[in-house]
């Protein structure tokens, strides 16, 4: 063959080569800003979901339980079936966090559903006016810190 055909085709070969690389590059950046996108929103979605099923469990526990407590039986019986609901509840949200989340979120979600849990156990174990007294301040301090973890990783500024 003649070299002046091989100039031609690896000209041609090398355009190809170089129109097919920025494509590729272009495909495989929208592919991870895609994926990016679609874990901040499942991200969102799962710490709404583990704070909002925080807050139920802790009022349920921390203030229906007296109410049913001085009340029938059948509010009782109704009582610790939504209590058991709203626990498992708790503990699928806090499985998702898991999933999805970092190290430091997954800890601060960890350590935030201890204190919630014990709050609970706390606020039933007296009487209503030991309840009333209870400290809030450790179990507010692990929400903030939570929030902020959260935030963080979403990208939310303070």
């Amino acid at each position: 063959m003649d070299t002046a055909l091989y100039v031609p085709l690896l000209s041609a070969a090398a355009g190809a080569l170089l129109g097919v690389v920025p494509l590729l590059i272009s495909l495989s950046v929208g592919s991870r800003n895609e994926h990016q996108k679609w874990l901040r929103d499942k991200r969102t979605e799962a710490y709404a979901a583990f704070l909002t099923a925080a807050d139920l469990f802790r009022e349920h526990g921390a203030t229906d339980y007296w109410e049913a407590k001085y009340t029938s039986d059948e509010a009782r019986r109704e009582y610790a079936t939504r209590a058991g609901e709203l626990r498992e509840e708790l503990n699928r949200a806090q499985t998702t966090v898991v999933l999805l989340g970092p190290t430091a979120t997954r800890n601060a979600a960890g350590d935030y559903h201890v204190l919630v849990l014990d709050f609970v156990e706390q606020s039933q174990a007296g009487t209503l006016d030991d309840a009333l007294e209870l400290d809030y301040s450790e179990l507010a301090a692990s929400r903030a810190v939570l929030l902020g973890v959260m935030n963080r990783v979403l990208g939310i500024k303070p």
